[in-house]
């Protein structure tokens, strides 16, 4: 029997959806990293780890921040664009409220 770690599975799981090529969007956020940003730069820490690791060629701007919002919150169809892997949830050490902010 093959076992694979917590950590093998998310990202497979986040490969599969990537690899299909139909339905949503996979984004995956390591929310671990929120530990090692600077205090200044924990707000909009989800906006900024998409752009970090998936929009490598743009500035990140309260401009990014509206485009990417508008993108993420209309729905063709109904159906949702996007689905959000949340990983390391469990290894914040930090305060989390500018990131408990974000997901309300």
């Amino acid at each position: 029997m093959l076992r694979l770690g917590k950590t093998v599975s998310f990202i497979r799981l986040w490969q599969g959806w990537r690899d299909h090529g139909q339905g949503p969007i996979p984004i995956f956020i390591a929310l671990n990293e929120y530990n090692s940003y600077p205090e200044a730069d924990r707000k909009h820490f989800i906006f900024r780890y998409i752009h970090r690791n998936y929009l490598h060629n743009a500035v990140f701007s309260e401009a990014i921040i509206e485009k990417l919002w508008t993108l993420l919150v209309e729905r063709p169809n109904d159906n949702p664009e996007f689905i959000f892997l949340y990983y390391g949830s469990n290894e914040k050490t930090v305060d989390m409220t500018l990131l408990i902010e974000e997901f309300e």
